[in-house]
Formats: structure tokens, C-alpha cells, sequence
């Protein structure tokens, strides 16, 4: 199991790789019914960064 806080990045996760950043985006859109530019992807460094930018789509 993984456990992420808002400092967390794919650096910190074992194994992570390219398939698993995509898997992930697209399981985040589908949860929260949002979606994310090539901008916004390639911006989020963390996963606050991507909380961030979940919330500012749901308001």
C-alpha cells in the first residue's frame, strides 16, 4: 500500500515508472470527473501540486 501526503512525488514511490504516472492521472480524473492539460501534468511536482489543481477544477 502507498501512503502520500502532500510532499510526495514519484521519486519517493518504489518502482514507479512512466505507465503508473498515466494510470494515475487518468484514475484522479475519472474519481474527481476532471481533466488535466499537458501543462498541468507535466507541472505537478508533488502531490499537494495536484490537489491543488483537482480543487481549483471542482470549485
Amino acid at each position: 500500500m502507498i501512503v502520500a501526503n502532500d510532499t510526495t512525488t514519484a521519486d519517493d514511490i518504489e518502482d514507479w515508472d512512466s505507465l503508473e504516472h498515466i494510470n494515475l492521472i487518468m484514475s484522479v480524473e475519472n474519481a474527481f470527473g476532471v481533466k488535466f492539460n499537458m501543462g498541468q501534468v507535466n507541472g505537478m511536482k508533488n502531490v499537494g501540486e495536484m490537489v491543488n489543481i483537482i480543487m481549483s477544477k471542482v470549485d
